[in-house]
């Protein structure tokens, strides 16, 4: 239909057929000359509707959007239609073409919803929800302050005035919006958000740390708020804690009640769109989000291979590996063919150790793709990895003569040459790759094994040299710190081997066992303040790790400084650890905590049943060490050697 029959349509509401107005004339006579003046006025403000393109969209899609188009249509064109119907059919309408990003078309179909029904809270929402999404800031906030003056509890509405006030640096204005949603629902993870948005701001990374804790305890999935965290730790000189938000952060976003939009996804039909939704997730790092729209999308149609498939590789993203081989072993039963599917399906194996499966899944891609040169490489690997070292040394030797330049099909070689014995080779494609590499990942993994090979051959400061070239080429292959500061401990340079695991915790903050091997080099290196100190700040980081939580109360028992030690803290930390694992370890390190306190008696009977809780099979020295640790606290004497025996 030609929407420049809108004009026509309200004039043919005003005269029309003769019978048509004697009828409407005689419904009307009853009402006030105003309304019907406004009723007119309402017909007259009716926008064109742009038709759009929907070429690019699956039949189901197509079906479903012509249809209702259809109807609107057919609604406009007739004279006889009662208003609230037409607003509803508008309305429906732009919803549609709301969900399936039709924008422009959404935008006119709520604007005459509007129109039409202008004391309506939906209408004016929709309009500045769907002006929000083309990026019309200040028309979206004059409409949904509209929406907000008609409901001013709707907490979906003041959250998005807030944000795009906070936007465009009206923070003022925001935190007005946020502190009205508080008022409403105190427990709005959204509204404490945006408040620590607000603060943090206006330079108060304190108070931006309140409402960010608040938010995340409210909503602990919500991981974009460790990004605010993060730089309110910054702003507090705490890199430490800084760097583990900073990471933590993997864009999942702060949700928030918004029944007028979660409910169109019920209006969906067929699975694209959901796969497009579950793509626009993942680009922007929000994998459980793309989980759930390609499980949706496999859902409405499991015979949809790139439904399939793109579950299959977000599960593979998580780590959920034997989930993700379900779905690409779906995918590739669709379609034999599936280049994507078969590699993808390769790697998801090869991170259960299935190995020979995944080489099957390796050659098929490259069968597909004879070009493919990663799916060869990898087949190679899956081989060598299988048990079949000499058949991929062959493979891999051939793909790096094709291809000489290549600096990681050396060193998939010089990993394969070593299992099977021959070092001097593996040494020497490691070289060739160090004299061919271009990225400094490449250098850093080349360092690596050739720290690993010296390691082998008892070349222990050689080994060192190459694993801190590797961490300081890659601080993210924390593996080369922590080798380095393993190799440093065992040589006796205990500070040496805190400082290389340190470096691993500042490129990983959320390794507890760079932490925990950081702390004890520190004690070993009779740095006990120091190891308290980060013991502490470990704990305020990640405060359920048992074994530093143990490590401390253990080191504020015993530490032969009295300045350290703490009888009280040791005891409570001690009695934590026992609840959360009673073991004769922790029983022992308990009864230390109490000898320190000064309570023998307790610790005497806290030790007596550490003897009892002993494991079978335990090495004499063990036991016999714990016997006379009882007989230092029969005699009162607290314990000062607590790693010893």
């Amino acid at each position: 239909m030609n929407y420049g029959a809108l004009s026509r349509f309200a004039s043919e509401r005003r005269g029309g057929h003769r019978w048509v107005a004697v009828a409407i004339i005689v419904q009307l006579l009853a009402l006030p000359g105003a309304l019907w003046s406004q009723e007119l006025e309402a017909f007259d403000a009716l926008v064109e509707v742009p038709v759009p393109a929907l070429g690019n969209f699956e039949k189901a899609i197509q079906v479903q959007l012509l249809g209702q188009r259809a109807g609107l249509d057919e609604l406009v064109a007739r004279t006889d239609v009662p208003r609230l119907e037409l607003m509803e059919t508008f309305g429906k309408t732009g919803q549609l073409y709301f969900l399936y990003e039709l924008y422009e078309a959404a935008q006119a179909c709520f604007i005459n919803a509007r129109t039409l029904a202008p004391r309506d809270f939906r209408w004016p929402y929709y309009v500045g929800v769907v002006l929000s999404r083309q990026g019309e800031a200040a028309k979206a906030i004059e409409s949904l302050e509209q929406a907000i003056s008609l409901r001013p509890q709707s907490i979906p509405a003041r959250i998005r005035v807030g944000l795009l006030e906070f936007d465009h640096g009206e923070i003022d204005a925001a935190e007005e919006q946020f502190l009205a949603v508080l008022e409403i629902n105190s427990e709005n993870a959204a509204a404490h958000h945006g408040l620590g948005m607000v603060v943090l701001r206006r330079g108060d990374p304190e108070a931006a740390i309140q409402h960010l804790e608040k938010a995340l305890e409210i909503q602990p999935k919500a991981t974009t708020i460790h990004q605010q965290r993060g730089m309110a730790y910054r702003e507090l000189g705490d890199l430490d804690r800084a760097r583990y938000h900073l990471q933590l952060n993997e864009h999942d976003l702060v949700m928030y009640p918004d029944p007028l939009v979660f409910r169109l996804a019920g209006m969906i039909q067929g699975s694209r769109f959901y796969i497009k939704l579950g793509n626009e997730a993942l680009k922007s790092g929000r994998l459980e989000q793309a989980i759930d729209d390609f499980g949706e999308a496999v859902a409405r149609d499991p015979e949809e291979k790139l439904a399939q498939y793109n579950l299959g590789q977000a599960l593979l993203q998580a780590g959920r590996f034997d989930e993700a081989i379900q779905h690409l072993e779906r995918a590739v039963e669709i379609d034999s063919d599936f280049r994507d599917a078969h590699y993808n399906l390769g790697n998801a194996l090869s991170k259960l150790e299935r190995f020979e499966e995944a080489a099957i899944h390796f050659q098929r891609a490259h069968e597909i793709d004879p070009q493919d040169r990663e799916a060869r490489l990898q087949w190679a690997m899956a081989m060598g990895r299988a048990g079949r070292a000499r058949e991929a040394v062959e493979r891999l030797q051939a793909l790096r003569a094709e291809n000489p330049d290549d600096a990681g099909i050396a060193l998939s070689l010089a990993a394969m040459l070593g299992p099977v014995g021959q070092v001097d080779a593996a040494r020497a494609e490691l070289e060739r790759a160090l004299s061919i590499a271009r990225e400094p990942a490449l250098e850093a993994e080349a360092h690596f094994q050739l720290g690993l090979l010296d390691q082998g051959e008892g070349a222990t400061e050689s080994a060192i040299d190459h694993f801190q070239t590797a961490g300081k080429l890659n601080p993210r292959l924390s593996g080369a710190n922590t080798a380095a500061g393993a190799l440093q401990a065992q040589l006796g340079r205990f500070d040496e081997a805190a400082e290389s695991f340190e470096r691993v915790v500042e490129a990983d903050p959320a390794n507890r066992v760079a932490r925990f091997s950081r702390a004890m080099a520190l004690v070993l290196a009779g740095n006990y303040q120091l190891a308290t100190d980060k013991l502490e700040e470990d704990l305020e980081i990640l405060p359920q790790t048992l074994p530093l939580r143990h490590l401390l109360a253990r080191l504020l028992a015993t530490a032969p400084h009295e300045t350290v030690r703490d009888g009280d803290r040791a005891v409570e930390l001690a009695k934590e650890v026992f609840d959360q694992a009673a073991t004769a370890d922790h029983a022992e390190t308990l009864a230390m905590a109490w000898a320190e306190s000064g309570d023998f008696d307790e610790a005497i009977r806290w030790q007596e049943r550490a003897l009892d809780a002993l494991p079978a099979g335990q090495s004499p020295g063990q036991a016999e060490a714990a016997r006379r640790r009882l007989e230092q606290y029969q005699n009162e004497q607290p314990c000062r050697e607590p790693w010893k025996g």
